[in-house]
């Protein structure tokens, strides 16, 4: 968001002020590079040495400073059983889901929550905020997240709740012989 809103100031200005906005950009850009660099050399590229309760959490209480409140959190066990190749869609999904919430619901309520049935892994989130617009969303991390579930043969939806908000979910089986390495 910062590099979108520092692009859109460059824009109207030129000379030294532009160029040096530019470079911002591309400084915040480096770091964004670096933290992401940082997070897959810590957690591994499948999602290991980063559970599927710590990340949940986590994302809840890096939500909370931008919040004002804390989101809730449900885990349903035995989330031992999720699959490292599945943790790892689910860590970027999971991630996406509750900064779409954080930046766009204006909601004063979210939940976070996660559930393993049978062979099937359910995450949701929901909120009592704006919900989806009237048109479509085009965003990227929409699109991903249900490419996503498509690749475990799973599936995904972002619907309204009535009388506001939106949920979000996404199921993927558990026991999952697709090679995740497609995404």
């Amino acid at each position: 968001m910062v590099g979108f809103d520092l692009a859109a100031v460059q824009s109207r200005c030129d000379g030294p002020v532009a160029t040096r906005i530019q470079r911002c950009i591309e400084e915040l850009d480096e770091i964004v590079k670096a933290v992401r660099l940082a997070l897959l050399t810590h957690v591994g590229s499948d999602g290991s040495g980063l559970g599927a309760d710590f990340l949940l959490r986590s994302l809840a209480e890096h939500a909370e400073h931008f919040l004002g409140f804390a989101p809730e959190v449900s885990i349903t066990r035995p989330i031992e059983r999720i699959p490292r190749a599945v943790l790892g869609h689910l860590r970027a999904v999971a991630a996406e889901a509750v900064a779409n919430t954080v930046h766009h619901a204006e909601a004063s309520w979210i939940a976070i929550r996660l559930e393993i049935r049978a062979d099937e892994l359910r995450f949701s989130v929901q909120d009592d905020g704006v919900g989806p617009p009237d048109v479509p969303l085009e965003g990227r991390g929409l699109a991903a997240m249900a490419q996503r579930a498509r690749h475990l043969r799973g599936s995904f939806v972002f619907v309204a709740r009535s009388p506001r908000g939106s949920t979000l979910r996404w199921h993927v089986p558990c026991a999952t012989a697709v090679d995740s390495t497609g995404l």
